[in-house]
């Protein structure tokens, strides 16, 4: 009922220019008992979903009670130790796959340089050459514009060492005065010392 309707039944007559003043009062002190009801109503809800909560947040911290939060926190301490040494071994492995990638590559460029600088030398046998090939590719000599720097200068102190490495080349052709014309030939120095003696004797030799 509204409140004018309760002071009237109760025999209190308001005057009609009063009522505005009195329900504008009355509404700032009370509030209408459907208007508290729903205010209550939703006090409730609320009450009973922070109860839940609560329950909720208890039955966890029981849980917690029953374990080991040292152990849990040194298992925890122990894999992110593990998982950052796992990142740095990963981490090493590609790097050194990559440095043995690019050592392969210049190894590779290295023997092919090498290679094509020793086409043009004549050596005793292939176990030669691989012998030669090696014992200057030890010697890591520098490449710079696609040449070997010092080459020569260690095939000259080759030759010395290791002179049976080395094919011969061929002997001079030899002048050998009063045979055959003075046709030039090949003669070993005994061949021409005899030749000389003969030519000094007046010795002639057939021709051919």
């Amino acid at each position: 009922m509204d409140i004018m309707e309760i002071l009237k039944n109760a025999g209190v007559e308001i005057p009609d220019d009063k009522r505005e003043m009195i329900n504008t009062e009355l509404r700032k002190a009370y509030k209408h008992s459907a208007e508290v009801g729903k205010i209550t109503e939703r006090h409730k809800t609320e009450v009973d979903s922070l109860s839940e909560q609560l329950k909720t947040a208890n039955a966890e911290i029981e849980s917690y009670k029953g374990m080991d939060i040292e152990g849990i926190k040194k298992s925890a301490d122990e894999y992110r130790l593990k998982t950052e040494q796992m990142e740095k071994d990963h981490k090493a492995a590609a790097e050194k796959a990559e440095a043995d990638y690019n050592a392969k590559i210049a190894d590779m460029q290295y023997d092919s340089v090498l290679k094509d600088s020793l086409a043009g030398e004549k050596f005793s046998s292939d176990y030669a050459r691989q012998g030669i090939f090696n014992d200057i590719k030890s010697k890591k000599l520098p490449i710079e514009n696609g040449a070997i720097m010092g080459l020569q200068d260690t095939l000259k102190v080759l030759r010395e060492s290791s002179p049976d490495a080395f094919a011969p080349g061929k002997p001079p052709a030899t002048f050998v005065s009063g045979v055959a014309g003075g046709t030039p030939i090949t003669a070993t120095p005994k061949e021409e010392a005899v030749a000389a003696a003969q030519v000094a004797m007046g010795i002639k030799l057939p021709k051919g």
